[in-house]
């Protein structure tokens, strides 16, 4: 019976070992003809400009939006500042009435007094005239 060779390596392993040399043979040829390339643009540059130049508009008209509204702004707390100034002097008229109110009540109640003194003084006289006059 004639004798069988048997392989050194398994199939299996015989196998991976083919594969890597042929992946070997592949990889090394396309590793030398690699060469760089010039940047390339992903956007092209009219479109990228184009991008910027809207952007710089929007930038523009939001600046140009955030002017307008400081100014409002600006224009709201002069007008907040007068409102202030008037209460303020609002405040200081209505202090002012109460005060002389409160001065003239007191003056009323001062002329109330003396007249009511008046009157009993007057009422003294004209009982004592009156006294006098029975008596003579």
């Amino acid at each position: 019976m004639p004798s069988l060779t048997l392989p050194l390596t398994a199939p299996a392993e015989h196998a991976k070992i083919t594969l890597r040399k042929a992946a070997q043979k592949d990889i090394a040829p396309s590793t030398t003809t690699l060469a760089l390339s010039g940047p390339m643009d992903v956007i092209p540059r009219e479109m990228h400009t184009a991008m910027l130049e809207q952007k710089d508009e929007m930038i523009a008209i939001e600046k140009e939006r955030r002017g307008e509204m400081k100014e409002a702004i600006d224009k709201y707390k002069k007008e907040l500042e007068v409102k202030e100034i008037e209460v303020i002097q609002a405040r200081k008229a209505a202090q002012e009435a109460n005060q002389t109110a409160t001065s003239l009540s007191t003056r009323a109640d001062r002329l109330q007094l003396d007249f009511n003194s008046l009157v009993v003084d007057a009422a003294e006289r004209m009982q004592a005239a009156m006294l006098l006059a029975r008596t003579i």
